[in-house]
Order: structure tokens, then sequence, then C-alpha cells
């Protein structure tokens, strides 16, 4: 019951206005699309989806996982991204005050 209480919850939270679940919001991360926007509820369900399609596939998934820097399989199959706000900020800053 909490596996799908979560993946209900991940859904909702990942696709509303605070593009995280609890933990990837303290961590300064962001869910997002390939233009770098809020994905919809439609993307988030295939986000999940995904996830659970990948999940199925266990240490074989992991293994791939771990060759894939970063952007993990079910992110590629969902074609969504998740950013570290924080970093992407502190680069923008440190870009803008070098020109």
């Amino acid at each position: 019951m909490c596996v799908f209480a979560y993946l209900f919850f991940a859904w909702i939270l990942e696709s509303s206005r605070f593009q995280a679940t609890p933990g990837k919001h303290l961590m300064g991360y962001r869910v997002t699309n390939r233009a770098f926007k809020r994905i919809g509820y439609g993307h988030g369900l295939w986000r999940i989806g995904s996830f659970i399609l990948t999940t199925v596939f266990g240490k074989f998934t992991w293994f791939i996982n771990c060759f894939l820097g970063g952007n993990l399989l079910h992110d590629r199959l969902s074609r969504s991204h998740v950013i570290n706000m924080r970093k992407s900020r502190e680069e923008h800053m440190r870009r803008l005050n070098s020109n």
C-alpha cells in the first residue's frame, strides 16, 4: 500500500508547481521536460509508468543506470530531466558575472 501511495504522491508532486517530491525539493532538484519547464500530469504519469516498467527488470536496469551519467533509464524513456536548481543558478550567476 505504501508503494502505491508513494507513486501517486510522486506523480502529483512532480507534475505540480513544486516539480519535486519532498526529498528532491530539499536537495534542490526539480523534474522538468526537455525544454526545462514543468511536466504536465500526463507526462508525469508516463514518467511514473516508465519507472514502474524499469523497476520490473531490477538489477539489469540498475546495471544500465550505472553507465548513463545521471539521466536514468526511466527519465530517458519519459523524456524528462531531474536537474539541480541550486547548481544551475550558481552557474548562471557565474556566467553573468564573468561577462
